[in-house]
Formats: C-alpha cells, sequence, structure tokens
C-alpha cells in the first residue's frame, strides 16, 4: 500500500486536515460493510477494524488528536487494507491521510515530528481502545475463551 505519482496530487491543495478526515469518515461509513465482504482479512482484523469504524467520532466531534490516529491506522494500522480505496471524488482514503500529515508535520516524518505525531495519536480518545498492545490483548483474550 503505497502511494503511486499522481495520487497525492489529487487531494485539493486547499484541503484542510478536518476537510481530509471528514472525506475519510464520510467513505468508512458509507462503504465499510460492502468492501469488508471483498477484503481477505483474518476475523480478529475484520472485528477490531468494524469496532474502530463504529467509534470513529464524526467530523465535528473528532480532535486533530482524533483525526491523526485515524490517518496513522489508515498508513500502518487497523485501517490498512483501505489505504488504496477510492473515494467518489477519484482520491485515495491512504492520499487524503498523507496529505493531512503532510500539511501537520511535513512530508517525511522523522525525529521530532514523528514522535509529535506518535504524542498526538497516543492523545486521541480511540488511542485507550484501539492502540495495538490493547487490540493483541483482546484478541488473545477472545481466542481463549
Amino acid at each position: 500500500m503505497e502511494l503511486v505519482l499522481g495520487d497525492l496530487e489529487k487531494v485539493p491543495s486547499d484541503m484542510t486536515v478536518q476537510e481530509c478526515y471528514e472525506r475519510i469518515y464520510n467513505w468508512f461509513k458509507k462503504y465499510f460493510e460492502i468492501r469488508i465482504k471483498y477484503k481477505d482479512l483474518p476475523n480478529e482484523h475484520v472485528i477490531a477494524s468494524s469496532d474502530l469504524i463504529i467509534a470513529l467520532p464524526s467530523p465535528a466531534e473528532a480532535t486533530i488528536d482524533d483525526m491523526n490516529f485515524v490517518f496513522g491506522e489508515i498508513i500502518k494500522g487497523l485501517l490498512s487494507k483501505y489505504f488504496d480505496e477510492e473515494d467518489e471524488y477519484g482520491i485515495k482514503i491512504g492520499a487524503y491521510a498523507e496529505f493531512a500529515i503532510g500539511k501537520q508535520f511535513g512530508t517525511l516524518l522523522e525525529g521530532d515530528k514523528s514522535n509529535e505525531f506518535n504524542k498526538s495519536r497516543e492523545s486521541s480518545r480511540l488511542y485507550p481502545e484501539f492502540n495495538k498492545q490493547k487490540i493483541q490483548e483482546k484478541y488473545k483474550n477472545n481466542n481463549n475463551s
């Protein structure tokens, strides 16, 4: 899952981080149930990603930390299987996430910029329930019952 030449350029240059999140949110709320049937995912992943999508705060309620958590999960996390999905504007979900991160932290997340991004993600209300360790513990417990 990687952007190819031209993917990022499809995102309007004046689009805000909030607008990127809103497009991502709307795509998941509209297409997730249809798309999940066509993805080859382990059952645990389907459950965890479904739970996260259900828990997504609306664009009006989402904080910048919530948005960054979701952007990170699209790039490399529970929602990464949807990175290459396109919305009705022909823009990849991953392009919105990368554009929004780039707008806040620069195009290369290294060193301090990476730390700032991760601090923001960890401050999200979604993090306590959907961080990697919590998800692994939850499914370990579910699989042993």
